[in-house]
C-alpha cells in the first residue's frame, strides 16, 4: 500500500491542512515548529487510530491527546488517501475525538460496512466504530509504531514490542500452507491451562475448586477425629472428677467432727471464765455513788479560773485623759482656703509671664533704609534673559569629518576585496560540481557491484543449502549403517509427542486433536518400519570424501563521499556605509543652527539695550537677586508687625483668665484689668496659700492628739476590767468551797487544795463502777441468757454425743479450713455435672468418621486428576516453547541476510556483518577485526542506524497482506555528513520497492533531497512553513 495524501481535518495545531505524497521517495523538510511531528503523527493516526476505553486510558494514549489533540476547538480528525497493491483507493477517516473509523472505497464513493471489511481484509468482526485499520494489511496499532512508523528519538521501539513481533515473524518463516504458529497454539494451551485449570489461589477455576473441596474434606474428616478423640479424654476426665469429689466429700466430713470437739472445749472454756469473773466481781464489793455532774463541773471550773489567773496586770504610764483633753482644746482650727498655688492657676501665670517678656523682647527691627533704585523688570524676567545669555553656540566635531574621511576609504578597499572573493568563489563551486559529478560515478560503480555482490551471495546460499543437505544424506547414511537395531528412534519419539499433544487438543480443538494424533500414530508406524528395515539390511557403502564449506563473498566497499566543501551564497557587492550619509545630513543641520542662533543673538542683545539693562548673564543675575531681597524685607516687617498684634492680643486674654481663676478661688482682686494687675494679684494669692499653709500643719496635730486620747481611755478601762474579773473568780472559788461544807474564809488557795482532792475522790469512784459494770458484762455475754449449770450441763451432753477424740490436730484456722473443703466439694461436684453434661452433647453430635474420609479420598483423587491434566498441558506447552525456540532460530540468518549487506554502507565501512537474536531483537556488529560488538552499547547514532536497518529488515519479511510503506521523522539527527548520505542513498533503494516518507529539518538532507530526488519517477519534495503551525 502507499500513502497519496494526508489530511489534518483538526490535528494539532493544523486544521484543514494537506500534503500530497509521491509513491516512492517523499521527503518532508521544514524547520523547528513547522509541524513535522505533526504530520509524521498523523501518518500512524490514519491507520492505528486511537483505541476507546473507559477511564483515561494508558499512558502512552494521554500523552498522545496531549501532544497531538488540536490546539482549538473540539473536533479532532485526520483522513489519510491510501492506494492498495491492488490498485484499490480507499479513504479512511479517523474521528479521534471519538474513537470512531470510517473507511471509504474512493472509486465508488462508499463507506465500506464491517462485513465488507471482514470479507474483503479478512479482519476480526468489528462495529465499525472502533476499526484498528493496520489489521487490514496484517498488522497491529502496536507493531505499526515498532516497525512501519519510526517517531522522534523512537528508532529504538522495536526492543519494546519484540513479544508482539514474534507472531508476524513466525507466520513469515512457516510455510504458505500453515495458519497456526507455535506462538498461537502456546497462547491458545495457555488459555485452556488457564482455563479448565486455573490457579491455586486466585478465582473459582477446577484447579481452585478442587483444592477447596479438598480442603473443605479434609477439615471436616480432622474435625471427626478430633471429636472422636475428644470424646475419650472427657469419658477419662469424668472418672478422675468423680474420685476427686469422694476425696473432697471425706475431707469435709472429718473436719465437720472436729468442728465438734472445738465446740465443746469452746463450752468448757466459757464456764470456767464465767466462774473466773464471780470471783473478782467478789472482789470489788461496795461502791459508794457519784456527785451530781453538774456539781462537778462547776467545781472543775470554779478550781481551773482561779488557777489560771495569772498576776494583776500593771496601771497604764504616761500622760492621763485629763492632761490628753487640755492639750487637744488648746489646738487652732484648719483653715480654708488653698494651701499650695493651683496648678491651673500657676499655668496661667506662667504663660503670661511668657506672653509679656515675648512681647517685650518683640521690638521694631529699626526703620527701614532708603531702597536702592532697580530696574522695572521682575526677577524670573532677569534670570529668563541671563539664562538666554548663557546658551552657547552651536559646535561642530572635527572628528565627524576624519570618520567621513574613513569610511569612505574602507568602502574603496571593500571593493578591492569584493574583486578577489568573487573570483575565488567561482572556482571553488566550479570544483564542488566536479566532485559532486565524481560521487555520482562512484556510487553509480558501488551501486552495480552490490548488485553483482547479492548475486554471487544467491549463488552462495543454494552452495550452502545444496552442501548442508549432502552433509544431511551423508549424516542419516552413516547414521543407519551404524543403527542395526536402533534405526527409526526420532519418528518414534516425534510421533509419540504429537500424538500426545493430539490427545490434550482433542479437549480444546477436536478436529486439529485428531489430525494431529492421526500424524503421531503415523509417526509411530514409520519409526517401527524403519527399526525393523535397520535390522534386515544394514548397508555398507564406501564413506564419501569430506567437503569443505562454500566461503561466502564478500561485500563490496561503498565510496567514501569527498570532502566537499559548498561554495554558500554567492559575496555581495559591498555598498557605502550608511553613516557617511548620517554625517553629510548632520553637517547640513549644524550650519543652519549657526545661522538661526546668531540671529536670535543680535536680537535679544538689542532689546537689552533698548530697557537699560546690562548684557552681563552674572549681572542680570545680581539684579535678579538684589529683587529677590527688597521683597523679602518688605514681606518680614509687615509679618512682624501682625505678629506683635496677635501676642499682645494673646497676652490681654491670659492676664483676663488668670483673674477670673483667681476669682473663682475665692479671692479679692482688682477691678482694673491688664497684665500687671493680673500678675499683682497672683502674687498676693501665692503669699495668702504659705499662710494657709503653717495655719493648716498646726491644726493637723488634732488627729495625733484624739488617737491618744482614744488609746488612753481603752487601756484604762482594761486594767479596769482585769481587777473585777480577779475578784469575781476568787468570790466564785470561795463560794463553791462553802457548798460542800469547807468553809476557808477568805483563802482561795486552801479552798483550791481542798476541792482538788474532792475531784481525785470522785474520778477513784467512777473507775470503780467502770469496772464492776465490765465484768457483770463479760459474764452475762458468756452466759448469754442461760446460767452456769445450764452451760456444764450442755458440754457434758456434747462430749457424750462426740464419743471418742480423733487424733488428727485442729487446724489452727478451722474455720477457713472448713470453707474450703466446702468450696472443694462444690467445685469437684460442679466439674463433674459440668463434664456430665460435655459428655452427652459429644455423644449426640458424634458422626459417621467413615463417610468423611471417603469423602476426603473421593476430593483428593478428583484434585490429582485436574492436577494430571495441568501437567499434561504444561509439558505440550514446554515441548512447543522449544518447537518455537528453534523456530526463533531459523529466522536469525533471514534478518541477517537482510541487514548484511547494508550494514558496511551505513556505518561508513566500520562494522562489516550482524548477527540477530529473534526473541528480543537485539543486534551484533563484526568489527573488521573480527570482534562482535552489542548494538545497543556503541554510539547513539551507530545504534539507531543498526536498528533502523532492522526495522527495514522486519518490514521486508513480516507476513503482512501489503507492501507496508515505511515513515521516517528526523532519523539522520545523529548521523555525520557521511553516513547521511550514505542512509539517505539507502532509503532511496527502498524506495524502488516500497513508499518511503522520510520527515527532516537538516539542511544536508534537503540538499541532497533537492539534488537526487526525481519527481518524474514518483519521488517528491514537500517544504514546510514555520509560520503553518
Amino acid at each position: 500500500m502507499k500513502f497519496d495524501g494526508i489530511t489534518a481535518d483538526a490535528f494539532g495545531p493544523f486544521k484543514g491542512a494537506e500534503i500530497e505524497l509521491g509513491p516512492r521517495l517523499t521527503v518532508v523538510h521544514g524547520l523547528n515548529e513547522s509541524g513535522k511531528s505533526s504530520w509524521a503523527a498523523a501518518l500512524y493516526a490514519s491507520l492505528a487510530g486511537r483505541r476507546r476505553s473507559r477511564g483515561r486510558g494508558t499512558k502512552e494514549d494521554a500523552q498522545f491527546r496531549a501532544r497531538h489533540k488540536p490546539w482549538s476547538g473540539t473536533r479532532w480528525q485526520v483522513t489519510a488517501k491510501i492506494t492498495t497493491d491492488d490498485g484499490a483507493h480507499l479513504a479512511v477517516a479517523q474521528n479521534l475525538q471519538q474513537g470512531s473509523t470510517r473507511v471509504i472505497d474512493l472509486d465508488t464513493s462508499r463507506t465500506l460496512t464491517p462485513r465488507e471489511l471482514q470479507d474483503r481484509f479478512d479482519i476480526p468482526p468489528s462495529t465499525g466504530e472502533d476499526i484498528d485499520v493496520g489489521q487490514l494489511f496484517g498488522l497491529s496499532r502496536g507493531t505499526l509504531r515498532a516497525t512501519t512508523f519510526v517517531p522522534q528519538a523512537e528508532v529504538l521501539r522495536v526492543l519494546d514490542q519484540a513479544d508482539e513481533l514474534q507472531q508476524f515473524l513466525q507466520r513469515a518463516a512457516s510455510s504458505q500452507t500453515v495458519d497456526v504458529t507455535a506462538h498461537q497454539v502456546i497462547e491458545r494451551l495457555r488459555d485452556e491451562l488457564s482455563t479448565r485449570v486455573g490457579s491455586p489461589s486466585i478465582g473459582q477455576r477446577p484447579l481452585r475448586a478442587a483444592t477447596s473441596q479438598l480442603q473443605v474434606a479434609s477439615e471436616e474428616a480432622y474435625r471427626l477425629r478430633t471429636a472422636r478423640d475428644e470424646l475419650r479424654q472427657v469419658a477419662a476426665e469424668l472418672a478422675r472428677q468423680l474420685e476427686d469429689e469422694g476425696r473432697a466429700r471425706a475431707e469435709l466430713t472429718a473436719l465437720e467432727t472436729l468442728e465438734g470437739w472445738a465446740e465443746l472445749d469452746a463450752l468448757e472454756n466459757r464456764a470456767a471464765r464465767v466462774g473466773a469473773f464471780e470471783n473478782e466481781l467478789a472482789e470489788v464489793g461496795t461502791v459508794p455513788d457519784a456527785a451530781p455532774p453538774e456539781l462537778r463541773e462547776r467545781v472543775h471550773a470554779a478550781r481551773t479560773a482561779y488557777l489560771t489567773l495569772g498576776e494583776v496586770p500593771p496601771a497604764p504610764e504616761g500622760p492621763g485623759t485629763a492632761e490628753l483633753e487640755q492639750q487637744l482644746a488648746k489646738l487652732p482650727q484648719a483653715p480654708t482656703g488653698d494651701t499650695t498655688p493651683d496648678p491651673q492657676v500657676r499655668q496661667l501665670w506662667e504663660s503670661l509671664r511668657q506672653g509679656v517678656s515675648a512681647l517685650d523682647s518683640q521690638t521694631d527691627a529699626g526703620t527701614e533704609g532708603d531702597e536702592v533704585e532697580l530696574p522695572d523688570a521682575g526677577s524670573d524676567e532677569l534670570r529668563r534673559y541671563a539664562d538666554r545669555l548663557r546658551i552657547p553656540r552651536p559646535t561642530w566635531d572635527p572628528a565627524e569629518d576624519e570618520q567621513e574621511a574613513r569610511l569612505r576609504d574602507e568602502h574603496e578597499e571593500a571593493r578591492s576585496r569584493y574583486a578577489v572573493e568573487l573570483g575565488t568563489w567561482t572556482e571553488t563551486s566550479e570544483g564542488y560540481e566536479r566532485a559532486a559529478a565524481e560521487y555520482r560515478q562512484a556510487r553509480a560503480e558501488y551501486e552495480e557491484q552490490l548488485r553483482d555482490y547479492q548475486a554471487r551471495l544467491e549463488t552462495h546460499r543454494e552452495e550452502a543449502a545444496a552442501w548442508e543437505s549432502a552433509q544431511r544424506t551423508r549424516a542419516e547414511r552413516r547414521a543407519q549403517e551404524r543403527s542395526t537395531a536402533g534405526g527409526g528412534t526420532w519418528q518414534l519419539v516425534g510421533g509419540a509427542l504429537m500424538a500426545l499433544v493430539g490427545l490434550v487438543m482433542l479437549v480444546v480443538e477436536p478436529v486439529p486433536g485428531v489430525v494431529l494424533l492421526v500424524l503421531g500414530l503415523a509417526l509411530v508406524g514409520w519409526g517401527f518400519a524403519a527399526r525393523a528395515k535397520g535390522r534386515r539390511s544394514p548397508t555398507s557403502e564406501q564413506p564419501e570424501p569430506e567437503t569443505e564449506r562454500p566461503t561466502p563473498p564478500s561485500p563490496p566497499d561503498p565510496p567514501n563521499p569527498p570532502e566537499m566543501t559548498h561554495p554558500g551564497p554567492r559575496p555581495g557587492e559591498p555598498l557605502l556605509a550608511p553613516r557617511v550619509d548620517d554625517i553629510v545630513a548632520r553637517r547640513a543641520r549644524w550650519t543652519e543652527q549657526v545661522a538661526a542662533f546668531d540671529a536670535a543673538r543680535e536680537e535679544l542683545l538689542g532689546e537689552l539695550r533698548t530697557r537699560g539693562l546690562p548684557v552681563d548673564p552674572e549681572k542680570l543675575q545680581d539684579l535678579a537677586r538684589a529683587v529677590d531681597e527688597r521683597e523679602g524685607a518688605r514681606r518680614a516687617a509687615e509679618e512682624r508687625r501682625r505678629s506683635a498684634n496677635a501676642l499682645r492680643q494673646r497676652v490681654d486674654q491670659t492676664a483676663g483668665r488668670l483673674l477670673a481663676a483667681l476669682g473663682e478661688r475665692g479671692e479679692e482682686v482688682s477691678r482694673v484689668a491688664g497684665p500687671e494687675a493680673a500678675d499683682h494679684a497672683y502674687r498676693r494669692y501665692e503669699q495668702e496659700c504659705q499662710e494657709r499653709a503653717a495655719l493648716a500643719r498646726e491644726a493637723g496635730r488634732r488627729v495625733d492628739l484624739e488617737s491618744a486620747l482614744a488609746s488612753r481611755r481603752s487601756e484604762e478601762a482594761a486594767h479596769q476590767a482585769a481587777v473585777a474579773r480577779r475578784e469575781t473568780t476568787r468570790s466564785a472559788l470561795l463560794a463553791v468551797a462553802a457548798e460542800l461544807g469547807q468553809d476557808h474564809g477568805e483563802d482561795p488557795d486552801g479552798a483550791a487544795t481542798q476541792l482538788g482532792g474532792w475531784l481525785e475522790r470522785q474520778q477513784a469512784a467512777d473507775q470503780g463502777r467502770a469496772r464492776r459494770d465490765r465484768l457483770q458484762s463479760l459474764r452475762d455475754q458468756l452466759l448469754d441468757g442461760g446460767s452456769l449449770d445450764e452451760l456444764t450441763a450442755g458440754a457434758d451432753e456434747l462430749r457424750t454425743r462426740l464419743g471418742r477424740r480423733p487424733e488428727r490436730p485442729v487446724p489452727p484456722d478451722l474455720e477457713q479450713a472448713l470453707a474450703e473443703a466446702g468450696r472443694r466439694v462444690e467445685d469437684a461436684a460442679t466439674r463433674r455435672a459440668t463434664t456430665e453434661g460435655r459428655l452427652r452433647t459429644l455423644r449426640s453430635e458424634e458422626q459417621d468418621l467413615a463417610s468423611a474420609l471417603d469423602q476426603e479420598a473421593s476430593r483428593r483423587r478428583e484434585l490429582a486428576s485436574v492436577e494430571q491434566l495441568k501437567a499434561t498441558l504444561e509439558l505440550a506447552v514446554e515441548h512447543l516453547d522449544a518447537a518455537q525456540g528453534e523456530a526463533h532460530r531459523s529466522l536469525a540468518p533471514v534478518l541477517e541476510s537482510a541487514m548484511r549487506p547494508r550494514i558496511p554502507s551505513v556505518t561508513g565501512g566500520r562494522y562489516r556483518d550482524a548477527r540477530v537474536d529473534p526473541e528480543e531483537l537485539t543486534v551484533e556488529l563484526q568489527e573488521r577485526t573480527g570482534s562482535w560488538r552489542n548494538a545497543t552499547y556503541l554510539s547513539q547514532g551507530t545504534t539507531e542506524q543498526t536498528y533502523l536497518l532492522l526495522r527495514l529488515a522486519l518490514v521486508e519479511h513480516l507476513d503482512t497482506r501489503e507492501t507496508m510503506p515505511l515513515v521516517l521523522d528526523d532519523v539522520t539527527v545523529q548521523c555525520d555528513r557521511n553516513r547521511t548520505v550514505a542512509l539517505l542513498d539507502l532509503l532511496a533503494d527502498v524506495a524502488r520497492e516500497r513508499q518511503v516518507i522520510l520527515f527532516s529539518q537538516e539542511s544536508g538532507v534537503l540538499e541532497w533531497a533537492q539534488e537526487r530526488l526525481d519527481e518524474g519517477a514518483g519521488d517528491r519534495l514537500v517544504a514546510l512553513n514555520a509560520s503553518a503551525s
